[in-house]
């Protein structure tokens, strides 16, 4: 089992969302959960601890 504990849902000007997880103390497990969102269809980004999901990406994520 996985789990999110720290994260955030930032919605935009114009309505649309952006996620963001950190993973700051698994830091050193980045590729895989990169990995684990690819394996769902999902191509989020990394930098400075976090995954980040772009606005298509949240909706996805989201739904």
């Amino acid at each position: 089992m996985w789990y999110v504990c720290d994260g955030c849902l930032d919605v935009q000007e114009y309505g649309e969302p952006r996620a963001a997880i950190r993973i700051r103390h698994r830091d050193d497990r980045q590729e895989f959960f990169l990995n684990l969102f690819e394996e769902i269809g999902l191509s989020p980004s990394y930098g400075r601890e976090t995954i980040r999901f772009g606005v298509e990406e949240a909706r996805s994520f989201l739904d």
